[in-house]
């Protein structure tokens, strides 16, 4: 049920320190019509039910005795709970999926329900997916990490935000603004030959004519000053 701020305080002093308690990062599914579904939240095991902390948000209190059945579907907990004589069934998609045997089990005692197996063949699913995930994207961090490496050492300027090379550069005069694409077609009147495009690149930023000017990534946006 949903619970105004000062009674979800006096539950969580009733619980338990929440140094002992059961935490997990989830998102609610489904459940409560007053919070929209996918909302993130911290849900706390707590020795008197079950707490849902949305930050500066709304507060989520589900008592023991009023669970009826917990089930695990993948990465997700569903609670059948009856709640002032409403049936009703609250989702949450656990993020951290190596929890949640402990976090159903532990609800599963305290409802006071009998000793049930997860299906581990489905959790096993869905933590290879993840990990697979977390591979991938470590392999294209590493992978980017190199390829600034190899673009300082060869002095090729680049965005400091998207790492991308393709740069329009603003010099700043009295009464004269010349913009020069240093990687690209062409800009306003001027085109870079594509033979002088590296040494554009390699030298163009550092010639004292350009230490006062601006730097635009024609592939985020982002602009900086020299």
């Amino acid at each position: 049920m949903i619970v105004n701020k000062e009674e979800f305080k006096r539950l969580k002093s009733e619980g338990g320190s929440l140094f002992k308690a059961i935490h997990t990062i989830a998102n609610l599914e489904y459940g409560y019509s007053e919070i929209k579904c996918g909302t993130g939240l911290n849900v706390y095991i707590m020795n008197n039910g079950i707490l849902g902390d949305i930050a500066f948000g709304k507060k989520i209190y589900i008592d023991f005795n009023s669970i009826n059945d917990v089930e695990v579907s993948n990465d997700k907990l569903i609670i059948s709970v009856n709640e002032d004589e409403v049936e009703n069934k609250v989702v949450f998609k656990i993020n951290n999926i190596n929890s949640i045997n402990r976090i159903y089990n532990t609800i599963r005692q305290n409802s006071n329900l009998e000793y049930k197996e997860i299906d581990v063949q489905q959790c096993n699913v869905v933590t290879t997916n993840a990990s697979n995930i977390a591979t991938t994207d470590l392999s294209k961090r590493q992978v980017e990490k190199e390829r600034v490496k190899e673009l300082k050492k060869d002095h090729i300027p680049y965005c400091p935000k998207c790492h991308s090379t393709s740069l329009h550069y603003i010099e700043k005069r009295k009464r004269l603004s010349l913009g020069r694409t240093l990687v690209g077609g062409a800009v306003g009147s001027l085109v870079n030959p594509v033979g002088t495009v590296a040494g554009a690149a390699m030298g163009g930023l550092t010639s004292n004519k350009m230490k006062k000017g601006e730097v635009k990534c024609l592939n985020c946006g982002h602009t900086w000053k020299l």
